[in-house]
């Protein structure tokens, strides 16, 4: 099982997401919620196991971002939410690809598709069960095919986030009241977007900006 901790704000809860995929669970309950979110993580979103394998868990603090919308199947659970502080629009998508190469196409096809629905900061935490090149593979068997395969779906991703650039509203940025904070979190955003340009962009670019957003967030909070 793959956990992946996201960290908002060392001074209060600092956890504030947690993905797990794989977790091979049958069903999720509000008593599995409850013990591993205890307190801080208090809203869960899960896909129950195919038998003996798969199965995902999102947990979220809903201090932090209230849910809007949940698109979910057995391989990904996509919610659309809102950073409560600053009224901003978010996506969070927990994924575990399958090992067929066919499945796999579906899926990259699927959460493309969704893209173009919420064309906002996505953050992805995801296993997709293939690399994109030779090296990843460390010597193991590659397969060029399938790496092909999602090259292209991470360009096509990368496309349509593109339209995400500059949507932190002026309303965020003037909430931060301190001057120096605000430049260097526009310096941030300048940084990120310039690296969007080049050809090392990854699927993880999306999520560095999802976390410029808490930084201004958590910028707010120690003003107030």
């Amino acid at each position: 099982m793959a956990i992946f901790v996201e960290k908002c704000d060392t001074n209060d809860h600092s956890i504030q997401l947690v993905a797990f995929l794989e977790t091979k669970l049958g069903s999720v309950d509000n008593r599995i919620i409850r013990g591993l979110g205890g307190v801080v993580l208090t809203r869960g979103v899960g896909v129950d196991a195919d038998g003996s394998a798969g199965g995902l868990l999102s947990l979220l603090s809903e201090e932090l971002v209230s849910i809007k919308d949940c698109i979910s199947n057995r391989l990904c659970i996509i919610l659309v939410g809102v950073i409560i502080k600053l009224n901003q629009e978010v996506v969070l998508c927990n994924v575990y690809a399958p090992n067929s190469e066919n499945e796999r196409r579906e899926l990259c096809g699927f959460i493309l598709n969704v893209q173009q629905s919420f064309p906002l900061p996505w953050c992805l935490r995801a296993d997709f069960n293939t690399v994109l090149n030779a090296a990843e593979r460390n010597g193991g068997e590659f397969n060029k095919w399938s790496a092909r395969a999602f090259n292209n779906f991470i360009l096509q991703a990368k496309t349509k986030l593109r339209a995400a650039r500059g949507i932190i509203n002026k309303w965020a940025m003037a909430k931060v009241k301190d001057q120096d904070t605000t430049k260097e979190l526009e310096e941030k955003l300048a940084k990120i977007d310039e690296r969007a340009g080049s050809n090392k962009w990854t699927d993880t670019l999306s999520y560095e900006r999802l976390e410029a957003i808490f930084d201004i967030w958590k910028a707010i909070r120690r003003e107030e």
